[in-house]
């Protein structure tokens, strides 16, 4: 209990400053999906892909510190099949993001910025959160058969894949530092009403790595 209490506690303003980022950096993948289709660039797309990177740099740092002696622990655990439902669960959840004109980063980022219109999708969040306790995924579903994790099946794949990892996430920290604006202070940039890209990815990915570990 004391250690679920303190994880709590460490990721309360976690979760907090991914959501800030979010906020800053502007990210939603509804943008994402229509700067490809009108610009052909894909800035944004980039930048999901980049905060997926430093989730997984973090998770395999994690994974070689306190996972890699336990083949059944939360950072090296069983995968499960895949079927059709999350494809699915994502064609409606694209429905929705279409209605709302934004996606789920997007969506609370405008209810923190005052839109009450979108308080009614942050209650579909959490009815959607609360229908596995009412509806059991194996009833939809039938028994859920686990599947080896990556990580517990190739150790040579988890340390090559941690090695680039690392080497990426030296290199972006390095490129970020370096590409940081100058005629503004620490305090500054906190403050700056609109963030990088690639800096809000960084804090995004950071966050929810952290999180999820806790979690």
């Amino acid at each position: 209990m004391e250690t679920s209490a303190a994880a709590l506690v460490l990721a309360v303003p976690l979760a907090a400053l991914l959501g800030f980022a979010s906020h800053r950096a502007n990210v939603c993948t509804v943008k994402a999906v229509v700067e490809v289709v009108t610009t052909r660039r894909a800035f944004m797309l980039a930048s999901f892909l980049r905060a997926a990177l430093w989730v997984a740099a973090v998770h395999m740092a994690l994974y070689w510190a306190v996972g890699s002696g336990d083949p059944g622990g939360p950072l090296s655990g069983p995968g499960v099949a895949l079927s059709v439902w999350p494809l699915i669960g994502g064609l409606v959840f694209g429905l929705g993001a279409a209605v709302n004109q934004g996606c789920a980063f997007s969506t609370l980022n405008r209810l923190g910025g005052g839109d009450v219109s979108m308080v009614a999708t942050l209650a579909g969040f959490c009815l959607g959160a609360a229908l596995p306790f009412v509806v059991p995924l194996t009833a939809l579903v039938g028994p859920i058969a686990a599947r080896p994790g990556a990580l517990t099946v190739s150790p040579a794949v988890a340390a090559a894949a941690s090695a680039a990892l690392l080497a990426w996430a030296v290199f972006e920290a390095w490129r970020l530092w370096a590409r940081r604006p100058r005629d503004m202070g620490f305090g500054q940039r906190v403050r700056a009403g609109r963030y990088r890209l690639s800096t809000g990815a960084a804090l995004i990915g950071l966050s929810a790595a952290v999180v999820f570990a806790l979690q």
